[in-house]
């Protein structure tokens, strides 16, 4: 079920309010869970979205790609 609501959260219904006024920005996703996942379950939880980190306490979640991220770093 997640996954044929990944890219559309219009369809999501919020479940908890355990993110309640909280504003994230998903970066990237990681090999576990994928960016559009993390933005579902975000929203199930009652939090909200963004595509950058312009709101003032912004929650920047960015996974972990491996070898990619290693090649930024260095």
């Amino acid at each position: 079920m997640l996954q044929t609501m990944v890219g559309d959260t219009s369809v999501v219904k919020v479940e908890t309010d355990l993110f309640k006024g909280q504003v994230f920005w998903v970066v990237q996703g990681d090999e576990l869970q994928s960016k559009g996942e993390l933005e579902v379950l975000i929203k199930r939880f009652g939090g909200k979205q963004s595509q950058s980190a312009q709101m003032e306490n912004t929650i920047v979640i960015a996974g972990d790609r491996g070898k990619l991220l290693l090649f930024i770093i260095i």
